[in-house]
């Protein structure tokens, strides 16, 4: 039958792309072939977070709870299912299917860097700065830090939140040496990193460490009230 060609055309077309390593293109023919033949469940984690990478949410749903019936112990599944899940806004299916992928392997980094903004983002400050600190000692990526600065200055822990400021300059390039007499002029650093974060598209990280200089001004202003 025509279904079963088409299958294994796409499925071939895959290979080839594979072999040339061709990744996103040979994702792209699984993802077909898995449409015309929902029962192949050989690439199923690859092609849920395929679709999830293009935005297609629907759809990575219904192949990543295919792929888990196949391989119910699999974190990198029960991350990419809680990622979907958020983006459907389900939260609470989102965090439950993260911490379960963490038990599962306590220090995959997708599920600690996403499970860590989920419960920041719900106001769980607490409970998410373990996780982001754990995922930046894999990988001290930019949302990660940025996360604990804005974390370290709302719960009035400066000194914490200068070394994560540190690593958010040197990824920016910018000049190292300044320095921050007063709270105004952290603040001032943070907005100044806040609007070069924007000019790059880290509209996320720019808004965290905007809410921080504004509560760094905020503070400046009650101490000079009280003297």
């Amino acid at each position: 039958p025509m279904e079963t060609v088409r299958f294994y055309i796409h499925l071939w077309l895959g290979n080839c792309y594979e072999a040339l390593g061709e990744r996103e293109k040979a994702l792209g023919e699984y993802a077909l072939a898995s449409e015309v033949n929902p029962r192949w469940a050989e690439r199923g984690a690859e092609i849920g977070e395929f679709y999830l990478r293009q935005g297609e949410t629907e759809r990575a749903l219904k192949v990543l709870e295919r792929a888990l019936e196949e391989d119910p112990l699999n974190p990198s599944i029960l991350s990419n299912l809680a990622v979907a899940y958020k983006r459907k806004g389900d939260v609470q299916k989102a965090e439950e299917f993260f911490r379960r992928a963490l038990e599962l392997e306590p220090e995959h980094f997708d599920a600690l860097a996403n499970l860590g903004h989920l419960l920041l983002l719900n106001g769980k400050l607490e409970e998410a700065t373990p996780l982001l600190q754990r995922a930046t000692l894999i990988r001290a990526d930019i949302d990660l830090v940025a996360a604990l600065v804005f974390i370290a200055i709302l719960r009035g822990r400066i000194e914490e939140a200068l070394p994560h400021t540190e690593r958010i300059m040197e990824i920016m390039e910018e000049g190292a040496n300044r320095t921050l007499d007063t709270l105004g002029d952290y603040a001032l650093l943070l907005e100044e990193l806040a609007k070069g974060l924007q000019s790059k598209g880290h509209l996320y990280e720019a808004h965290l460490l905007s809410i921080a200089s504004r509560h760094l001004l905020q503070q400046e202003a009650l101490l000079s009230s009280a003297d």
